[in-house]
């Protein structure tokens, strides 16, 4: 196009035009441009466009005087070929080219070969083409070959395609690449071809691009036709998308391993001359053939490094020379969506395990391994042999501090480091059960109390199908079964902490146990109203109350489809519960064997301590639980050597009725049941010789029941002798287990058959004079009194806290790190006078965020007379802390100033106080303040670090004078800061693992997206746009915070006082306490102090202030 040199935009418009609509004005307009034609505007062009002078351009643009003009910059933006630019410059800014790049050769090869008449008129439209490409594609039989379950429309849509090189790829469904590589018109080519599948061959489809394009469609004689009618540019990126589609959507002419196939043109014909059609020339029967070859591999073809994600497809095929999106480290693998990554490792979840996450299979496990930019690079092992592999079997560097909410935000690629396999090893009624109400375990027990497990969160994300190509055969497609099998060969202890006795049942059934006590909880909660399951719907086993049932009703299909719950696409379903827990259990079971592997031996765990997991806190999916423990008295530590040698997960609770009982005793009345508070442990004869069939002997005699455990007695099944002899005394009929290589002279046993039907009781024996100590072998002697258990119990390993349930008053009320316990604390009681370090916070989020970090929690302690705050004790590193809240619906430095004095009567040896909490930031040029960031309270020249901007004198010419000044922080938390100041590790570290402590705790104090995070100009109240940061963790700023008793909610006042004084945040409590008692300010930014002010950032403000308070304290 070429305007006029020597007219002017002004110069169209006439004081005529005053009155006109719109359309009088654009016709008006036509018609000058018509009557001023430039003189060479029709003239041949043999090169490119003539531009008009640049200079003439300027002015034109920078005339004012035409109204009309924002008429026509409302059409430029409307006009689809504007929407078309801007999409392809986004394009090149996302995605990088690739080499070579076929897609660029495809569409200069269709450009070039089109005619043209050379000529550009305003009179005329750009000329059209009618191209005919023929393309060697059939997506029927692409279809067919993959078995995608899906509808064929659905399939094609979903297809996962991938794209790039065999060393850098990306994966996404099929629809979502078109959509993002040519997002004007990809949307309406995947909707064309979905038409065409569903109605198969012969069919013709049309579709309308917005650039006015038409395309039509068919399939004919195993060919792929298209015929699109538009501009040369139209056509081409028509011809672009087909070639892709053909590539990607392709099955393999290999059986395994990767193929890369590039598109190509092999043809194009013009057979007729062009016609002129409604002003615009059209050049008809343009004839172009789109091709497809394979690359070339090595026949010892094995995946090298950056390649891992091989294995995690069957026959894929690579549609290579198209652009994928740009990455800061290449070689790194295939970026793919974390949904699809979990769905290839036939899974949907996200879990945690011993503080790491991995998204585990059966068969198949993933492990983040590092960060590179906003990519997280992972890792690819798995079981060649399709056997489970356990959490604990890899050896590849885990990524430290990554959360859900970082693998949320992050792009994902598979295949940083060189490619490992590793062979793994294998590894029923009442349901209203009660909280265990354990504690957790205390330090030294081998189950530490900063364990804890995540419920697995599932990955969500675009849908994508799965065909044969993309189904590695190792990775277990079906693995519920799989699944099931193997937890069978696993054993758990339900333990009932009220009766002191226990069960150790077979995995499938304690699972069973579980999936019935989860659904008696769902059918009494507050949405039981929702609840759709009949447990009369349930099919029971043929054969009940045996070991093997619960198995045939855990795999019965009738079963596995009941209803649970509607949602929203579809039903949840009783299989999906069953494999929720499943893989809940998997963990706890990983982390038993976990114990013994990392420890080398189960030697150096005391007996005392059973540890295991609260059933509660799994049948009723709790996101968090934590391990627990039971003390077992002397009588009891016969069988703890057994279950940990057989890697039996322990269960606790309360009131589990009988899970193991005699059919029949006769008239004997002790033994009708399992007896309480004798600490003993009942099994089953069929899952006790499944142990020996794994690790055992039955033949032998004594029994070799595990490995180094042998069974004693010599009456396994005998009768009671108050039946034979008619006594009150009974027969002790509890089995006996002693070490293997435990010289125990002649003990009386019998070889007697097992009866697979029965059952058995293990623990202390009268008759047999053997008892357990907390470590090393059993010793002959009588039981020790409680005066001797309570002197050893006092003596035992340095364990320094009180596990039991209730802690008395005053003293810690969990485990203690010895490394960081304070100075002289033992067992001693904790006064007012313990605490040295007083926390205020305005909120009571504030406070609940500062609360979760504790390291130790503490029993409340009386208050000074006429004090009316309430406190939070507990320890964080090596400081007894103190934390208040100002009270419920107060706020300003008035309250605060009220609270910090009632605090320092009550605690008169607290030395400093921090101000935790949110507040409000003052973004600048020099200060680049996000939400979510943390702004602390830092002296500068002339101020103290807090100001109190609001008070002062008004004096001539209604100007404000400031008055007053605040302490300065203490020197020793100066100090402190200047440790965290000139620490290199500091974002990535500690700062973000508190942060998702506190997230881990309470899901409501997760980022709210940078999306949300807005900054509005104060004048026109427009977006301001930003440059997007470098870093996703929040960033640490220092400097001046202003304190007053008004909510800032005007960006003009922000400005200027932030400009005035240097002002990082503004604040409502701070300079209440400052000249009370050495402070330090800590606030997480959660607005602007603008107009837009709102509570969507609050909570996670929260967390990052806290999360700093307790960063500044493990160094202080």
């Amino acid at each position: 196009m070429c305007w006029n040199q020597e007219e002017s935009l002004s110069d169209v418009g006439t004081d005529n035009s005053e009155g006109m609509c719109l359309d009088e004005k654009w016709t008006f307009w036509n018609k000058h441009l018509e009557e001023h034609q430039d003189p060479i505007a029709d003239s041949p062009i043999t090169n490119e466009p003539t531009i008009g002078n640049e200079d003439a351009g300027e002015e034109q643009n920078e005339d004012t005087h035409m109204p009309e003009l924002f008429a026509y910059k409302d059409f430029i933006f409307k006009a689809a070929s504007y929407e078309w630019l801007l999409a392809s410059l986004r394009r090149e800014v996302i995605l990088a080219p690739a080499w070579p790049n076929l897609m660029e050769t495809i569409r200069k090869r269709i450009l070039t070969s089109l005619p043209s008449s050379h000529t550009i008129s305003r009179k005329s439209s750009a000329e059209a083409y009618t191209v005919t490409f023929v393309i060697d594609w059939n997506p029927l039989s692409f279809l067919n070959d993959q078995g995608y379950k899906e509808e064929p429309g659905e399939a094609v849509e979903r297809a996962i395609t991938l794209t790039g090189t065999a060393e850098d790829a990306q994966a996404l469904p099929c629809a979502q690449y078109l959509c993002q590589t040519w997002p004007s018109t990809g949307g309406h080519i995947i909707q064309l071809v979905k038409d065409i599948v569903r109605a198969g061959p012969g069919s013709r489809h049309i579709c309308d691009l917005p650039d006015n394009a038409k395309v039509t469609a068919w399939l004919h004689e195993s060919k792929f036709n298209v015929e699109a009618f538009g501009t040369a540019d139209s056509v081409a990126e028509i011809g672009e998308q087909f070639a892709w589609l053909g590539a990607a959507l392709r099955s393999s002419p290999h059986e395994f391993g990767v193929s890369c196939c590039m598109p190509f043109i092999s043809g194009l014909h013009i057979s007729s001359i062009p016609q002129r059609v409604s002003g615009r020339l059209v050049w008809p029967d343009i004839l172009c053939k789109i091709d497809f070859t394979f690359q070339v591999r090595e026949k010892q073809f094995t995946p090298s490094n950056a390649q891992c994600w091989h294995n995690l497809f069957g026959n894929p095929v690579v549609a290579q020379g198209y652009p994928i999106p740009w990455r800061s480290e290449t070689s790194t693998g295939l970026e793919i969506p974390l949904n699809m990554m979990a769905g290839l490792a036939n899974t949907k979840h996200v879990n945690s395990f011993n503080k790491k996450l991995f998204i585990k299979g059966f068969s198949t496990m993933l492990v983040p391994t590092r960060q590179s930019g906003y990519m997280i690079l992972w890792h690819l092992i798995y079981n060649i042999d399709g056997r489970r592999i356990s959490y604990i079997q890899h050896t590849v560097p885990h990524m430290d501090n990554v959360s859900i909410f970082d693998l949320e935000r992050a792009r994902h690629v598979l295949g940083w480091c060189s490619e490992a396999r590793y062979n793994a090893g294998a590894a029923d009624a009442n349901y209203l059960i009660k909280p265990s109400r354990l504690p957790r375990p205390p330090e030294g027990c081998i189950y530490y109390n900063d364990v804890r497990i995540f419920k697995g969160q599932v990955i969500i994300g675009s849908a994508f199908s799965i065909g044969h190509k993309d189904t590695a055969i190792h990775i277990v497609r079906n693995g519920y079964i799989e699944k099931l099998k193997s937890i069978r060969r696993r054993f758990f202890v339900l333990w009932d902490e009220e009766d002191k006795r226990g069960w150790l049942v077979n995995g499938t059934s304690a699972l069973l146990h579980l999936l019935r006590a989860s659904l008696k909880h769902d059918s009494m909660d507050e949405i039981s109203t929702e609840f759709l399951f009949n447990p009369e719907d349930m099919q029971e086993a043929p054969e009940t109350r045996k070991a093997s049932s619960a198995i045939k009703v855990l795999v019965n299909s009738h079963n596995r489809k009941l209803p649970i719950y509607l949602e929203k696409e579809g039903y949840l379903c009783l299989e999906d519960r069953i494999e929720e827990l499943y893989n809940t259990l998997e963990k706890v079971m990983d982390y038993e064997v976990g114990i013994a592997t990392q420890r080398g031996t189960n030697s150096s765990r005391t007996r005392k301590y059973l540890e295991g997991w609260d059933f509660n806190d799994l049948a009723t999916g709790r996101d968090i639980f934590y391990p627990r423990v039971a003390k077992l008295e002397t009588i009891g530590k016969g069988w703890v050597d057994f279950t940990r040698a057989i890697h039996a997960v322990t269960l606790f609770g309360r009131r589990f009725g009988e899970v193991i009982q005699p059919m029949s005793t006769g008239s004997c009345t002790k033994w009708t049941e399992l007896p309480k508070s004798m600490y003993y442990l009942a099994a089953s004869i069929q899952d006790l010789k499944e142990i020996m069939d794994m690790d055992g002997d039955s033949e032998a005699n004594p029994i070799v029941l595990a490995h180094n455990i042998t069974w004693h007695n010599p009456d396994i099944f005998g009768t009671c002798q108050c039946e034979v002899k008619g006594e009150e005394k009974h027969s002790d009929l509890v089995q006996v287990l002693l070490p293997s290589d435990l010289k125990t002279g002649s003990l009386n046993n019998h070889q007697v058959p097992l009866e697979p039907r029965g059952a058995v009781i293990f623990g202390h024996n009268e008759n047999f004079g053997w008892f357990w100590k907390d470590t090393g072998y059993p010793e002959r002697r009588e039981p020790w009194s409680p005066s001797e258990a309570s002197e050893i119990e006092f003596r035992d390993s340095g364990i320094g806290s009180d596990i039991s349930s209730s802690a008395p008053k005053g003293r810690r009320s969990s485990g203690t790190s010895s490394s960081q316990r304070p100075l002289g604390e033992g067992r001693e009681t904790l006064t007012c006078e313990s605490y040295t370090v007083g926390i205020i916070c305005a909120l009571q989020k504030e406070l609940l965020a500062v609360r979760i970090l504790f390291d130790d929690r503490h029993e409340d302690l009386e208050r000074a007379v006429r004090d009316t705050n309430h406190y939070a004790l507990g320890r964080i590193a090596r400081h007894y802390v103190v934390a208040a809240c100002l009270p419920s619906g107060e706020y300003g430095t008035n309250a605060a100033a009220d609270v910090v004095s009632h605090l320092t009567r009550s605690f008169p040896e607290v030395k400093f106080c921090l101000l935790v909490g949110i507040g409000g930031g003052v973004p600048s040029r020099d200060n680049d303040i996000r939400l979510g960031d943390v702004v602390v309270s830092h002296p500068t020249d002339i101020h103290p670090g807090v100001i109190q901007y609001d008070l002062g004198r008004t004096r001539e010419e209604n100007t404000f004078e400031r008055t007053g000044s605040l302490q300065r922080p203490p020197r020793f938390l100066m100090t402190a800061i200047s440790t965290l100041m000139s620490d290199p590790d500091l974002p990535s570290t500690r700062f973000q693992g508190y942060i998702k402590d506190i997230t881990a705790c309470n899901p409501a104090y997760k980022h709210p997206g940078a999306k949300h995070d807005k900054l509005f100009a104060q004048c026109n109240g427009r977006h301001v746009r930003r440059a997007r940061r470098s870093v996703i963790h929040p960033l640490i700023h220092y400097g001046l915070i202003a304190s007053g008793n008004k909510v800032i909610k005007d960006a003009e006042t922000r400005d200027h006082l932030g400009a005035k004084y240097n002002i990082l945040c503004f604040e409502m409590e701070a300079a209440g306490i400052m000249n009370a008692v050495p402070s330090l300010v800590i606030r997480g930014i959660c607005d602007y102090a603008d107009s837009h002010k709102n509570k969507l950032w609050q909570e996670y403000a929260c967390a990052t202030a806290a999360a700093y308070a307790k960063m500044l304290l493990s160094v202080a």
